[in-house]
């Protein structure tokens, strides 16, 4: 549990070192890997001016090979689970890695989430290599109360938050999700059957 919330803090730092634009890989691994865990912004932002001032002797060189795996493996995951991307002058944090900040930062867990009479069915087809963005849209429906109908299907009689779409915009992900909202449930032979012919 404490390696996950140390992983969260340190997801957290970096998607924050990442908000003005690219990072060299070399200030990234400075300010995290010569900073304690609990560091603020303020400190690691301090940890990397002075590493461009004197980066030599500052470091053990075998505390700086672990820490430079442990930050390239984290790098890697983050890259992975589609939170940062790897651009001409370092790393840069993606649309879905602002989605997390938000939710790192955030003092609530996600969505508001509000029951409504009219089912809604949640359908989409996102692509694998697109992982950590379907794998974000099924926490997401989880957590405002969806249930899992098929693995790209889900259901549910709750009100969608507009904060929801805005997100599904700034990930890109409209196009792939179709939402459909069923005011009469029953089988086709019996809506077919129904004395108004609705």
């Amino acid at each position: 549990m404490i390696s996950r919330i140390r992983k969260s803090e340190t997801t957290k730092k970096i998607l924050e070192l990442l908000e003005d634009g690219a990072v060299s890989m070399g200030a990234l691994f400075i300010g995290i890997a010569s900073s304690s865990y609990g560091s603020s912004m303020k400190r690691i932002q301090r940890n990397i001016d002075q590493a461009e001032r004197d980066l030599r002797g500052e470091f053990d060189p075998e505390h700086l090979k672990r820490k430079r795996h442990s930050l390239h493996s984290l790098l890697s995951k983050l890259k992975r689970d589609g939170l940062i991307a790897k651009s001409k002058d370092g790393w840069i944090r993606t649309a879905l890695g602002k989605v997390k900040l938000l939710r790192l930062t955030s003092s609530s867990s996600g969505y508001k989430s509000e029951a409504d009479n009219v089912l809604k069915i949640i359908m989409f087809d996102i692509r694998e290599k697109e992982r950590g963005k379907r794998d974000w849209l099924r926490a997401r429906l989880t957590e405002m109360g969806f249930e899992m109908l098929q693995k790209s299907v889900w259901g549910g009689k709750i009100k969608i938050p507009k904060e929801f779409i805005d997100d599904l915009n700034n990930l890109g992900l409209f196009e792939y999700v179709d939402i459909f909202a069923v005011s009469k449930t029953g089988s086709l032979k019996k809506l077919n059957n129904s004395p108004n012919g609705d």
